[in-house]
């Protein structure tokens, strides 16, 4: 009890030199608490790392309650009493104590991650993260946002501190990379917008699969969708949603092009989504393995899907700009439907697939629709001559394909034989011949 008491003593004394030396230099209270809460905060960094490489439980359980305390008083005290520049610093030196004793109890815990490390790591990205927000407002060089570049700096910090624990701790790095995911996409729209927000969500996450391809972690690889999705959100939000396809628009292009990235990109990761089998493998990876195997299902349709919104936004675009009417490309846009029916029906009978040839069926009936309900009522005579013109022509090469394929595909019938009639029927059957007698009469 006595060394506690003694340590307590000790500590409450240079806290008090501490504020006292910060007046004499001429800085002010709110100074002086920062430059204790790092003190706070570096002492509890020691004991934590001291006491976990030297077996002592009670130094390593002293660590961990002054850091508990630092960090409520933190929470509690300056970020509501100081000015933001200082509680904004102090929480900076308090996230970087908390990344400190996760590293160091982490790779010596007996379990990985371990309670310690699975606390203070996420409650240091947090803190950083405010901190940073607090510090850095404004733009860099006239147009970089200094909050978004101060987030990628702590992003690449974690992603780096991922890199050099995953030889040995799977686990922990899982976790520090994580939290480098979440930051970097909460980052990123600060700095671009736009198609620029598009390439940079859609060339990161293939990036990402590379690099898990690269180190063999399934989990990356899993985690690579995630840069991916917020592409395609923000595609199908702002670029290029879909009331696009039947409203005038100025710059068809920039929808196009977004489009055409989110494509390419779900293209990539298709293909970089083999199985992939992790050095270290636990629980968790037959779990992934499901997912991916699922991914790899539903994927195609994916593909599909947005190949067809980009064909129909490219068509609109083209016809747009060759004439700019805006009637003409929506008569392009049924007949680019029809096409892509024409195209699932014959490759569904080729390959004999039953359900390619349902969605081929299905976008004949979409492309009926959209003529019968929104080009009757919305385009001109001409416009709405030639929508019907294109889908006819095509429907009509679609049901002779259609039928001629069908019946080759079909197998044939075997030869019926004809029964032998009754004698009901009326027909005289056929008279038995008597062998010859051997005695004639």
């Amino acid at each position: 009890m006595a060394p506690w008491l003694i340590g307590l003593l000790v500590l409450d004394t240079a806290s008090l030199l501490v504020l006292q030396l910060a007046q004499e230099l001429g800085s002010s209270f709110q100074a002086g608490r920062v430059a204790l809460t790092g003190m706070w905060a570096a002492i509890a960094a020691v004991g934590v790392l001291a006491g976990k490489a030297g077996s002592r439980r009670s130094v390593w359980y002293g660590g961990l309650a002054l850091l508990a305390l630092t960090t409520a008083d933190l929470v509690l005290f300056e970020m509501s009493q100081l000015p933001g520049g200082y509680w904004a610093t102090a929480s900076l030196l308090v996230a970087a104590a908390l990344v400190v004793c996760a590293l160091g109890d982490g790779l010596r815990a007996a379990f990985d991650p371990g309670w310690v490390a699975l606390v203070a790591s996420p409650l240091s990205a947090l803190l950083a993260f405010v901190g940073l927000l607090e510090l850095t407002e404004g733009e860099l060089a006239g147009s970089i946002d200094a909050q978004g570049l101060a987030l990628l700096a702590l992003a690449a910090v974690y992603g780096l501190l991922a890199a050099l624990v995953y030889g040995l701790r799977r686990n922990l790095s899982s976790l520090l990379w994580l939290q480098a995911l979440v930051i970097a996409l909460v980052a990123t729209p600060l700095l671009v917008s736009g198609n620029a927000l598009v390439a940079s969500l859609a060339v990161g996450s293939v990036l990402i699969a590379l690099i898990a391809r690269g180190a063999g972690e399934p989990r990356l690889l899993a985690a690579s969708l995630a840069p991916f999705l917020g592409a395609l959100g923000v595609t199908l939000a702002l670029q290029a949603p879909p009331k696009e396809l039947f409203v005038e628009q100025d710059d068809l292009w920039s929808s196009l092009l977004a489009l055409a990235l989110c494509a390419a990109a779900l293209v990539s990761l298709t293909l970089l989504s083999a199985p992939l089998r992790s050095s270290r493998p636990d629980a968790f990876d037959p779990l992934i393995e499901q997912g991916r195997s699922r991914y790899r299902l539903v994927a195609p349709w994916l593909i599909g899907l947005l190949v067809l919104d980009t064909m129909s936004v490219g068509a609109l675009a083209v016809v747009s700009s060759l004439d700019g009417s805006f009637e003409n490309a929506q008569a392009a846009l049924s007949a680019v439907w029809a096409l892509a029916a024409l195209a699932c029906l014959t490759i569904g009978l080729l390959r004999s697939q039953p359900v390619l040839r349902a969605v081929g069926f299905g976008l004949v009936g979409l492309t009926l629709v959209k003529i019968f309900l929104y080009d009757l009522s919305s385009l001109d005579p001409v416009a709405r001559a030639l929508s019907f013109l294109a889908v006819g022509a095509v429907l009509l090469v679609a049901g002779f394909f259609y039928q001629r394929l069908a019946g080759e595909r079909r197998p044939p019938k075997p030869p019926s034989r004809r029964p032998p009639a009754s004698p009901a029927s009326g027909e005289p059957r056929p008279r038995r011949q008597q062998p010859p007698s051997a005695h004639p009469a």
